[in-house]
């Protein structure tokens, strides 16, 4: 079995997961950071979440050697939503695009990367990580690609999970 193959049932179970946590959040709440007993909680709204998650999918098939069509996403997301990027509180919603935009982009990305997965040879999976800092944590593509599709987004639904009950919106 490809290694692929073990990735695949827990990314789609983030992916329902995720369609899961974004049902019922109104588009004027989905980039506002709540209040609680008048104090500013400073987290991760669901628009800075799902912007950041769809960064990772073209970064990924760039590395792996697939094909990144489809998968780009707009320049300014690279300052919005990288990893360091303050999440910022947008009650006028001018600051960051819409729930659905980014939302979109992170599900196309993600379902994108796992149709084109099984054309990584075992090579380009064990080939190491051009950048030093991931390839100090990671060491090699595949271990990268595992966590981006397993890990990495269910840490950040997580954030999207506590911001909705901050919210009032109750769990997905």
């Amino acid at each position: 079995m490809k290694i692929f193959e073990y990735i695949v049932p827990g990314v789609r179970q983030n992916l329902a997961y995720a369609e899961r946590l974004l049902k019922g959040i109104p588009a004027q709440l989905s980039a506002r950071k709540p209040v609680v007993n008048g104090t500013l909680i400073e987290c991760n709204h669901p628009v800075f979440v799902f912007g950041h998650l769809a960064i990772y999918p073209p970064q990924l098939a760039q590395m792996a050697g697939i094909s990144s069509d489809g998968l780009e996403v707009p320049e300014r997301y690279g300052s919005l939503f990288q990893m360091g990027s303050p999440c910022q509180d947008d009650p006028d919603g001018t600051i960051y695009p819409s729930l659905v935009e980014v939302s979109e982009r992170f599900f196309s990305g993600m379902r994108a990367v796992l149709e084109r997965l099984p054309e990584v040879s075992q090579q380009g999976m064990d080939a190491p990580l051009e950048h030093p800092g991931r390839r100090e944590r990671f060491g090699t593509v595949g271990a990268f690609t595992a966590y981006v599709l397993l890990a990495h987004p269910q840490s950040h639904l997580g954030q999207v999970s506590v911001w909705r009950r901050c919210m009032g919106l109750g769990p997905a």
